[in-house]
């Protein structure tokens, strides 16, 4: 009776168990994960992906295409309770994850993303690359190019000891060249230009520079730097640097963080503390223009003013006019300048080279989608989409806007996460991303807590970084992985699916499919409900009863081992005459002697007194 009560009592928990558990285990973390406005996944617990607050104003005008950002931690406004955000990532225009970076080795070092670039680029392996990403490795000032199977190709750049910042890596010449902004310190200016741009004594200066990579062979071609110019003065003087005189040595006078290549080959190049645009010619180096800063070479009409710009791109032109765009930044937080315009703002200016004195107009403008005294402090982007329409990337916060190309704003987007901001955006139509792994699958069998219901199979799969998955179809397969039952087949909407099939399943699969119906790939062969010893060998409980188990096994063996040589010698161990767990140990075959009287009668002496030791072979 007892033990059917005690089955009974053991049947209970279990199903307790089995009922309760996998809820806790699963809300833990995704309590955790919506708390930090993080994306939790069954399939995929590794990945924290940044969830967004999205408002759409027109998803009619929207162009087609995915979101590319780089999320990097802002240590100054908090810190997330794990890792798995931080990287390049790729999302859809809905904020639903397609790729987060758990893969990439080294993961943690990618902190800033340039530009996910789609090119025709050999890459030196003999086939074109349809698809290439590109991300910056801030730490290391090294570059990361991918393919569209999410496979390293190359992460490293032969600089001949310069340092690429980071800020830039844009491919350029049908994808043939890259280019890359350098930084290279410890430069020593003349005195007296020092002493003219109010630096202190002896203060050496870091000096920044383009160089143009073959991007198949990736040795370096054309080279420029700002501080190797005309008669030892340099290109760029130190008294056109704005920034704040209070900076610390080596002087970040230049602050080069974007660069691009005109129809006609010549170079163009932004320098944050200038505040300047310069057009750079690939004959001799020389600097042929200067837009903005304290030496414009351009009137500009309606006396607009830019500061602290990001993302100079060359955007066409025709005889007379030259097409440019950036991102005005329009104020910073380094220092103590006054900001130059009342928000941030995206502007499309044209030049006219060819008109005496040469003049500068805004045509086109797209301001911070939050309006008047909101500004992206230190970084950001300016990206023209195939159809007019104009992606902005605003750093703080992720913030990141599409606005047609009138300047109507169609959408904004913010990362949920206020201690996470991106270094650029990008929005790119016609990326195939194919996975070499499988899909992920993850399987529960939940006991149901009523007896007259039955019990139920819970399946969740994801495929990350795949883009062309339509379906989802749930296969009863067996252990080998055999095609078996159809069992459900569901339509892909987010990252993760989720099967429920009332009924008890053993080992299944699940495979994604293509919107033409076929097989793009096929999950590994997964136990729903093992067996009572598959069960118990994958039972953690168990397996670590097993190596207590085996383990005290073995000690007590050498115990014994070791008390029998003690005693064998002669008794003479303290350990051996003392430990009444050895006696029982050793019962039977060694026998301490007893102090009582003989049974014989009163006055009777003990047969060994007990401080006499041990005698082997002592009869029972």
């Amino acid at each position: 009776m007892l033990i059917g009560a005690s089955s009974r009592a053991t049947c209970c928990l279990s199903r307790a168990l089995l009922v309760v558990l996998p809820a806790l285990l699963s809300r833990s973390g995704t309590l955790v994960n919506a708390e930090y406005g993080l994306f939790s996944f069954v399939s995929r617990p590794d990945i924290h992906a940044p969830k967004w607050d999205i408002d759409v104003y027109d998803e009619a005008a929207l162009a087609p295409g995915y979101w590319f950002v780089g999320p990097y931690l802002d240590r100054n406004k908090g810190d997330a309770p794990d890792d798995g955000y931080v990287g390049p990532h790729i999302y859809d225009q809905d904020g639903s994850l397609i790729w987060s970076p758990v893969e990439l080795e080294p993961t943690w070092n990618i902190r800033r993303v340039e530009a996910f670039t789609l090119s025709q680029v050999d890459m030196g392996t003999g086939g074109g690359v349809e698809s290439m990403l590109t991300a910056n490795d801030m730490r290391k000032g090294k570059a990361m190019i991918l393919d569209n199977h999410y496979q390293l190709r190359r992460h490293d750049w032969a600089n001949g000891g310069w340092m690429a910042n980071s800020h830039e890596l844009n491919f350029v010449d049908d994808g043939t060249k890259a280019l890359i902004v350098f930084s290279r310190t410890g430069h020593k200016s003349p005195q007296e230009q020092l002493d003219a741009a109010g630096i202190e004594e002896q203060c050496k200066v870091s000096c920044n520079g383009i160089a143009e990579y073959d991007a198949k062979t990736w040795e370096r071609g054309w080279t420029w730097s700002s501080c190797e110019g005309h008669e030892g003065k340099g290109h760029i003087d130190l008294e056109e640097s704005q920034l704040y005189r209070g900076h610390k040595c080596p002087h970040d006078y230049v602050h080069a963080n974007s660069a691009d290549k005109t129809a006609q080959g010549d170079y163009l190049l932004s320098c944050r503390h200038t505040n300047a645009l310069y057009k750079i010619s690939r004959k001799d180096g020389r600097i042929v223009w200067r837009l903005g800063g304290t030496k414009s070479d351009f009137v500009h009409i309606d006396d607009f003013v830019f500061s602290r710009q990001h993302m100079v791109r060359y955007r066409g032109g025709n005889e007379t006019h030259t097409m440019v765009s950036i991102l005005d930044n329009a104020w910073s937080n380094d220092g103590n300048m006054p900001s130059t315009y009342e928000n941030s703002r995206g502007l499309m200016i044209a030049l006219d080279e060819s008109s005496t004195p040469m003049t500068a107009q805004v045509v086109a403008q797209y301001d911070h989608p939050d309006g008047n005294g909101n500004f992206a402090f230190r970084r950001g982007g300016m990206q023209v989409l195939p159809n007019g329409n104009v992606f902005m990337g605003w750093s703080e916060n992720g913030i990141q806007s599409e606005h047609s190309e009138n300047g109507t704003l169609l959408m904004r987007a913010r990362f949920r996460p206020t201690w996470l901001g991106t270094y650029r955006a990008f929005k790119y139509n016609g990326f195939v991303g194919m996975p070499n792994d499988p899909p992920d699958v993850v399987a529960r069998y939940i006991v149901s807590s009523d007896r007259k219901a039955s019990n139920k199979t819970q399946v969740f799969v994801s495929w990350n970084g795949a883009t062309e998955v339509d379906q989802w179809r749930l296969l009863e397969t067996n252990k080998y992985g055999e095609r078996g039952t159809h069992i459900s087949t569901i339509k892909k909407s987010g990252f993760e699916g989720k099967f429920e099939y009332a009924g008890d399943l053993r080992y299944i699969v699940v495979e994604a499919l293509a919107r033409n119906g076929s097989v793009l790939s096929t999950s590994d062969t997964v136990i729903v409900r093992p067996t009572w010893y598959e069960k118990l060998l994958h039972n953690p409980i168990f397996i670590a009863a097993v190596i207590i188990t085996v383990a005290a096994a073995l000690i007590l063996t050498a115990t014994w081992w070791v008390v029998t040589r003690l005693r064998r010698r002669g008794g003479t161990s303290k350990l051996a005459g003392q430990s009444r767990f050895f006696d029982r140990l050793t019962k039977g075959r060694y026998q301490k002697i007893s102090d009582q009287k003989e049974e014989g009668g009163e006055g009777s002496e003990p047969l060994m007194r007990s401080d006499e030791g041990w005698t082997d072979d002592v009869e029972k």
